[in-house]
């Protein structure tokens, strides 16, 4: 008698726990804008050697700490 059963193994989750970090703009003036590209509004602008913190990305964008919007990060270094 062969035993079948109907769950299926558990899969580990490969996912990442994203880590924050700061990085400094490298640009003269850099906007940051409302989602992670450029069809989204522009929220305001950002100068260089100011130092943020990004909690999330998408894209080559960063999401600010403070909720602000996100910064195109090619423009920036990791501080």
């Amino acid at each position: 008698m062969e035993l079948v059963s109907n769950s299926e193994p558990k899969k580990e989750e490969s996912k990442k726990e994203f880590s924050p970090y700061l990085v400094r703009v490298d640009v003269a003036v850099l906007n940051y804008r409302s989602g992670p590209g450029l069809d989204y509004k522009i929220n305001g602008t950002v100068k260089r050697n100011q130092i943020y913190t990004i909690v999330d990305e998408k894209n080559d964008w960063g999401k600010l700490k403070s909720g602000a919007g996100w910064l195109y990060l090619p423009y920036t270094k990791k501080a």
